[in-house]
């Protein structure tokens, strides 16, 4: 501040002089955020980018982020959708209330046995023409199931069918055990006598 007189009169002037001003520290804080976080944004979209190209190219990585891709897809589905294990593949809604054998013409129908496997159990059922059960295989894949097998940890029974049954002559039964919705889904394949006891797995 300093004090000049013009012509007889004092006139009181204020000079500011500037002053060095430092950024506070949050400023600088909020602004590094915003530094690092755009850094990240722009890595992140370059690999993306990247990893478009390698994928739709196919090579590497990109098989690999492809099946890693499809493997996290298979998780979340497997951990949210198969809850109930008959609402996709195994069953559809009647179209009417009718049960069993609905139509039989024998002047039409080959005479003799038919062989099917049950979507909500470990069994295979013979029936005959008028649909009556002759025989069945039941075994549930828990009693199948021990550490030497490749699936480390099933799915609980309610959650395994058997499908692609085969019988043979003899009564023995060939069949593939099947996880719903796990991955891989195929559990193995299992071979038993006409008294539902395993032969070989």
């Amino acid at each position: 501040m300093m004090v000049t007189t013009i012509e007889g009169c004092r006139y009181l002037a204020v000079v500011m002089l500037p002053r060095t001003r430092t950024m506070p520290a949050r400023t600088e804080t909020t602004a590094r955020n915003i530094y690092l976080a755009a850094c990240f944004v722009s890595c992140g979209l370059l690999s993306f980018v990247a990893g478009s190209f390698a994928t739709l190219d196919e090579t590497y990585p990109g098989r690999l982020l492809e099946d890693a891709y499809r493997a996290g897809k298979a998780l979340h589905a497997k951990l949210t959708d198969y809850d109930e294990p008959f609402q996709f593949d195994l069953w559809r809604v009647a179209r009417t209330e009718a049960r069993g054998v609905t139509i039989h013409e024998p002047g039409k129908a080959h005479h003799g046995f038919t062989l099917y496997t049950s979507g909500h159990d470990q069994k295979a059922f013979l029936i005959d023409m008028a649909g009556r059960v002759v025989h069945e295989w039941a075994l549930p894949y828990s009693a199948v199931w021990d550490r030497s097998a490749a699936v480390r940890r099933p799915l609980p029974d309610t959650h395994v069918y058997i499908e692609k049954a085969v019988l043979y002559p003899n009564g023995d039964l060939l069949a593939v055990y099947v996880g719903i919705g796990d991955t891989p889904w195929g559990y193995g394949l299992v071979k038993t006598d006409k008294n539902s006891h395993i032969l070989w797995k």
